[in-house]
């Protein structure tokens, strides 16, 4: 359920510190700061690794593993069919669009792709710090970026991924809904419905928020309801008509999804789990997998429920929602990422660990440093 904010006597006593003029000052840390030294991080990691190792480039390496070579196919070609194969219709168009579009003033799709990716994170850091330092407390506020920041897939935020714009656009839905502002919710919901599938789950927290908050028996209200509805679904409805138009299929972007590997047999994929799980640890690839994929889906299920039991139930249902959506696919593949726009599951995790968030955060930064390494001098592997 909705908290009231904190008041601001209460933020001020937060963690307080003393600066040198004696007065008293609550942030010690803010969303700039973090982003940088988390892009300096990886910067000064990656490449200089690199460069003891011999090893090419960084940037040529990353343009080309996974996810990016198909978005960089929408940008250059738009979108094509495939008879027997993969086919880029599975990715949505909206974070593809934004780069063509920057591309006309000049830089090359990779480079617009990255300064795009990496705006999209900073903006979505200065929003979820003013959320949820309004929603819960400041201490929480930023023990939550860290958490994020340092997650250790959390360089997905600096590729040409959608990493970066749907975070963006799930914490601007719920920060909007926070200050009720119906509308520009609805408006950023619909477009993280054209942004990725898990989006109409935008959609549904906006209208149920609207329920919980706002609703009552009225014409007024009942025609609200069904414009955000229409509004958060925009971004979806409109991808559908166009794979209509281009296909004949509204739902051509799942029939793509099962020439990619192990979600061709839906939930029933699954059953190999069991089988992977008695493994012996002896570094194959099978037990890399099952923790690379499985542990972050058990981790972030039970922070769900912490979500919806003690902070807020649409939070929590959103993130349940968009956690479970791939997994009748039969697959668990890229879940270490898809975390990353769960921002009610880090503020979570923030809450549990208190002060210890801090340790927490340089822990995973050691294994952000070696997901980094790995998957830009390994093309991505079985991070992806």
């Amino acid at each position: 359920m909705e908290r009231p904010g904190p008041s601001a006597a209460h933020l001020e006593d937060v963690n307080p510190e003393t600066t040198e003029n004696g007065t008293v000052s609550r942030r010690t840390f803010g969303p700039a700061a973090v982003f940088c030294a988390w892009l300096g991080f990886l910067i000064c990691l990656v490449y200089f690794a690199g460069a003891l190792v011999n090893a090419p480039p960084p940037w040529q390496r990353v343009t080309s593993n996974w996810d990016t070579g198909w978005y960089l196919t929408i940008v250059n070609d738009g979108y094509q069919t495939a008879v027997n194969g993969e086919t880029n219709l599975a990715f949505f168009p909206l974070y593809p669009l934004v780069i063509r579009l920057l591309t006309k003033l000049g830089p090359d799709p990779v480079a617009a792709g990255v300064a795009f990716s990496l705006t999209c994170f900073l903006g979505a850091l200065f929003l979820l710090r003013t959320l949820v330092a309004e929603k819960v407390s400041e201490q929480v506020a930023r023990h939550t970026l860290l958490l994020l920041v340092f997650w250790p897939f959390s360089f997905f935020f600096g590729l040409v991924y959608t990493e970066s714009l749907f975070l963006l656009l799930v914490v601007g839905a719920f920060f909007f809904v926070h200050r009720r502002h119906w509308w520009l919710a609805a408006a950023c919901a619909g477009l993280a419905g054209a942004t990725r599938a898990v989006g109409i789950f935008v959609a549904v927290a906006v209208v149920l928020a609207y329920f919980e908050k706002e609703w009552s028996p009225t014409v007024k209200k009942s025609a609200t309801i069904l414009g955000l509805a229409a509004a958060g679904l925009s971004g979806l409805g409109a991808f559908m008509v166009f794979l209509k138009v281009h296909t004949g299929d509204f739902l051509a972007f799942l029939e793509a999804q099962r020439f990619w590997p192990n979600r061709a047999n839906g939930i029933s994929g699954l059953r190999s789990i069991p089988t992977v799980l008695q493994t012996r640890p002896s570094a194959t690839w099978d037990f890399a997998l099952v923790v690379i994929y499985m542990v972050p889906m058990v981790l972030f299920v039970v922070l769900c429920v912490y979500v919806l039991v003690k902070i807020d139930v649409v939070w929590g249902g959103f993130c349940l929602l968009a956690l479970l959506a791939p997994v009748p696919t039969g697959s668990l593949a890229s879940t270490n990422r898809y975390v990353l726009a769960l921002f009610p599951c880090f503020v979570a995790a923030a809450k549990l660990l208190g002060d210890r968030a801090v340790v927490a955060a340089a822990a995973s930064a050691g294994l952000l440093g070696l997901f980094a390494y790995h998957y830009t001098y390994h093309t991505g592997t079985f991070i992806g």
